[in-house]
């Protein structure tokens, strides 16, 4: 932990993975270390991450989302917080709710929050508790931007190497069509918000990459990449391509079907203010 009797006014939940870390690394280009807190659920568990945040002079902070004595402590002196949902595929609705009300009790007076695309309009099971949590932030008293992001493009990239060795990508997107973007740029986006010169509030973030594709395009684009023939494979909702039962399914495969609203990249022309 840092030593010195200068606060944080920042914090990163999350901190140790990989949306938390790549906005750590976004803010440090504007603020100093001294001015961010990195909240960690178990600092044995991340030795080597959490050394490397000391390394950068910032403060780790261990607490749980379950724990709220351990988040008052964390959260002391704590102005702005950007809240990385759990990653948890439990109902997260009574964790974020600590977290809000610890929050709004130890004085924090903004929080950005990370939900998903068009939360309140999607049909996919894990949008219901970024529903409520929203939900739970606009009941509160703190103010807010929510940052609804859309698919990772790593979630594609990283199958990359597998389909070229099947020869085809399977998902349940028919022709409809992604507007992903790469964590660094979702995590560029949380840094400008979170960061003290952002003022709007109480607002509703639709963050999503500027061109869209279908899985159509991404298997035509792995082929001309690969030099091999690569197809795309529809698959049913209400079965996965390794035979998953339907809840699974329902939870994961219409995924495919995000639409994009394309605020990110206005937000990533703000970090050269």
């Amino acid at each position: 932990m840092n030593s010195s009797k200068s606060t944080p006014k920042v914090m990163i939940t999350g901190a140790t993975g990989q949306l938390g870390g790549l906005a750590i690394s976004a803010l440090l280009k504007r603020m100093a270390p001294i001015q961010i807190a990195a909240l960690v659920r178990q600092k044995k568990e991340a030795d080597a991450r959490v050394s490397k945040l000391d390394q950068l002079g910032i403060e780790t902070r261990e607490a749980d989302y379950e724990d709220p004595a351990s988040l008052r402590q964390a959260m002391s002196g704590i102005e702005r917080l950007l809240f990385v949902s759990s990653n948890s595929f439990e109902p997260r609705r009574t964790k974020h709710q600590k977290v809000i009300d610890v929050a709004q009790a130890s004085g924090v007076k903004f929080i950005a929050y990370t939900s998903i695309l068009i939360a309140q309009e999607t049909p996919l099971v894990l949008a219901t508790d970024h529903r409520e949590t929203e939900d739970m932030l606009t009941a509160s008293s703190i103010d807010h931007v929510v940052l609804r992001s859309g698919w990772y493009l790593e979630n594609h990239l990283n199958g990359a190497q597998q389909a070229v060795k099947d020869g085809f990508i399977a998902g349940a997107a028919a022709d409809g069509r992604f507007s992903s973007a790469g964590c660094a740029d979702y995590a560029a986006a949380a840094a400008v918000v979170v960061h003290p010169d952002f003022v709007s509030t109480r607002q509703f973030l639709e963050l999503a990459g500027d061109v869209p594709y279908s899985l159509y395009d991404f298997a035509a684009a792995l082929s001309e990449q690969f030099d091999t023939d690569i197809r795309y494979r529809f698959v049913c909702c209400r079965w996965g391509a390794g035979g998953r039962e339907r809840h699974t399914a329902g939870s994961y495969w219409p995924s495919d079907t995000f639409p994009g609203r394309c605020t990110i990249s206005q937000l990533l022309t703000l970090r050269a203010l």
